[in-house]
């Protein structure tokens, strides 16, 4: 819509801030002015809106979808300006952790999921160069709770809730600590309810050449 507005004219100049609202889509866009005079004169020609030179994504912008906003045209960098994924973030200042999502309510705060339904896929991955690092660490503060939790939600055939593989000469698989002092605790624990077959709560395999 036309916006209205009474401004100063001095030597034929004049200076206004515009606000035409959600219109830039990345679309190309001219700005008509228009005096109100009777009748009223049309200023010719119209001006080609263009980006900024610091507005180098200008021609590729968020696009928005009713509250949603989302970006097609490429890889998104925080941290960088040559992201290698859909979401690339790095940090060097140390800050622990580097990206962090919060719920109050939701059943699952981050969850990742592969649809390829064939070879090694992996919904979550995660990665530690450190020798005293872990890949994957759980955590949970509150009593009764569980630290990692592992599924298979299929009740046919085999599935693996939680697995453990080391390369290393002297390497552990799956390992479990408990360091309370006091109480009944356990660093492995495994339980299994079927009473057919040769069924058992921890099972391990020895395959010696």
């Amino acid at each position: 819509s036309p916006i209205t507005q009474s401004v100063p004219v001095r030597n034929g100049l004049f200076t206004v801030e515009l606000n035409f609202g959600t219109v830039w889509d990345g679309a190309d866009r001219w700005l008509q002015i228009q005096i109100n005079t009777t009748p009223p004169t049309v200023l010719s020609p119209r001006i080609k809106i263009n980006p900024t030179p610091y507005a180098s994504f200008a021609f590729r912008p968020w696009i928005t979808s009713g509250s949603n906003i989302f970006y097609t045209a490429g890889n998104v960098g925080i941290g960088t300006n040559s992201p290698a994924y859909p979401l690339h973030v790095i940090s060097t200042a140390g800050i622990t952790p580097v990206i962090h999502a919060e719920s109050a309510t939701a059943h699952t705060v981050i969850q990742g999921v592969s649809l390829d339904t064939s070879g090694q896929r992996w919904g979550v991955r995660g990665e530690s160069r450190s020798p005293e690092g872990a890949g994957v660490t759980g955590f949970n503060g509150v009593a009764g709770g569980i630290g990692v939790f592992g599924q298979v939600s299929n009740p046919n055939g085999s599935g693996i809730g939680v697995w453990g593989l080391t390369y290393g000469e002297f390497g552990i698989g799956v390992a479990g600590e408990s360091r309370s002092t006091t109480g009944v605790s356990h660093g492995v624990r495994g339980q299994n309810s079927s009473t057919s077959g040769d069924s058992a709560g921890v099972l391990g395999v020895a395959r010696a050449a």
